[in-house]
């Protein structure tokens, strides 16, 4: 598969704040934290997949991300 995609970097929190994803007061000392999820957003910003993972044993394998990823891309432009 050759895609591009973009990894972010969140350090002032207002994406995760904006897609709901802030456990308000979890961290140290009461601050906020990220909520561990894995988000697929497609070339026009909208959301096409969320896992919010329970634990650090639920985050999704890199199968499921890339199947998830095939799935919302469609079929390859050779097949459409």
């Amino acid at each position: 598969m050759d895609r591009r995609f973009t990894i972010l970097s969140d350090p002032g929190a207002q994406v995760i704040t904006s897609y709901g994803l802030s456990h308000r007061g979890a961290g140290m000392d009461g601050q906020d934290i990220a909520l561990d999820t894995t988000l697929l957003v497609d070339v026009d910003g909208r959301e096409r997949w969320r896992h919010v993972s329970q634990t650090l044993l639920d985050v999704p394998t890199t199968e499921e991300i890339l199947k998830r990823i095939r799935e919302t891309a469609g079929p390859p432009p050779s097949e459409k």
